[in-house]
């Protein structure tokens, strides 16, 4: 696919085999970036690494269906604004040393999964860790290695509430549900 030289953002929803090569080599100018539905199952920041101008980058509703997403360290070296949204399978944000060193403000939304984020506190630029529909445990962890000061948690999972089983209609087994 050919690009063309002055694009700055892009939106791609739909689902991908992949990160598209040409992206990372034909983009250069890409500040900011939204991959939706994509259900990539490699890890999505190892293919746009080379975005070395991206300043937002954010993956939304199923764009990654991995349980580890892992940023190796000198990874986007501009990048102030990273979003999660709605990745169910996701249990482990690593943030190597060096990676996203000018990250202002990070995003976690229904991850529900998500049982560790790594990596943070070398990261003296972030300014917001915003949390919601994550594991409350998470929220209160000081694993984060961040001021408690710059996170924002809301409507968290209890531990109790994260561990029940429920079947394929989020109900609990052994229970009976009655319309209202």
């Amino acid at each position: 696919m050919n690009w063309p030289d002055s694009l700055s953002n892009l939106y791609l929803l739909g689902s991908l085999q992949s990160v598209p090569d040409s992206l990372s080599v034909c983009c250069r100018n890409l500040k900011a970036l939204t991959l939706s539905m994509s259900r990539l199952e490699c890890n999505p920041m190892e293919a746009l690494k080379d975005l070395e101008n991206l300043i937002v980058l954010r993956l939304l509703a199923r764009s990654f269906t991995g349980t580890r997403l892992r940023c190796p360290g000198e990874y986007f070296p501009k990048l102030c604004v990273l979003k999660l949204w709605m990745l169910e399978e996701l249990n482990e944000l690593v943030v190597e040393k060096g990676a996203m060193c000018k990250l202002q403000e990070l995003e976690i939304r229904q991850c529900k999964n998500l049982a560790k984020v790594a990596g943070l506190r070398p990261i003296g630029s972030l300014e917001s860790v915003s949390l919601t529909g994550v594991k409350e445990k998470l929220a209160n962890d000081d694993s984060l290695g961040v001021s408690r000061y710059i996170v924002n948690a809301k409507e968290l999972i209890p531990e109790e509430e994260s561990q029940r089983e429920t079947d394929k209609h989020g109900r609990r087994p052994g229970f009976i549900s009655f319309p209202q």
